[in-house]
């Protein structure tokens, strides 16, 4: 088996985690829920620039995804997900009335870097669908 300066074990084999990275692995912290974080002195994972620290998914997440809906009255809807599903991007489309879930997805901007957001509603603005995705 050939890796990089980094392997995983499945529980029966090793093998390359990804392309790797090309320099020393100093630190690992892997938070349960499929995010290992690695440290150490290199300057790329992969082919992505990564000085001294990347973050690898190397399993599904554990935490059941759910996005919460909450009523704000006059501010509108509030939508709310787990604290460790930051980084994923919240995505929506808006439809004429009458219309269901196109393929039309847009991302809302700046939606990676929290867990909560509220959004107007306007009855006469047609089906709104909102899905969050790990990009």
């Amino acid at each position: 088996m050939t890796a990089q300066n980094i392997a995983k074990w499945d529980g029966t084999d090793w093998s390359a985690l990804g392309s790797g990275v090309n320099g020393l692995v100093y630190a690992l912290a892997y938070n349960n829920n499929g995010h290992l974080f690695v440290g150490g002195n290199f300057s790329t994972a992969g082919t992505n620039a990564s000085q001294f620290f990347v973050e690898a998914i190397v399993g599904v997440a554990t935490n059941p995804l759910t996005l919460a809906l909450t009523n704000n009255g006059s501010a509108g809807i509030g939508l709310t997900w787990p604290l460790d599903h930051i980084g994923w991007r919240l995505e929506a489309q808006r439809n004429p009335p009458g219309v269901g879930v196109t393929s039309n997805w847009f991302t809302i901007p700046r939606s990676t870097n929290v867990n909560a957001t509220n959004f107007p509603v306007n009855q006469r603005a047609g089906s709104v669908f909102y899905r969050l995705v790990y990009p």
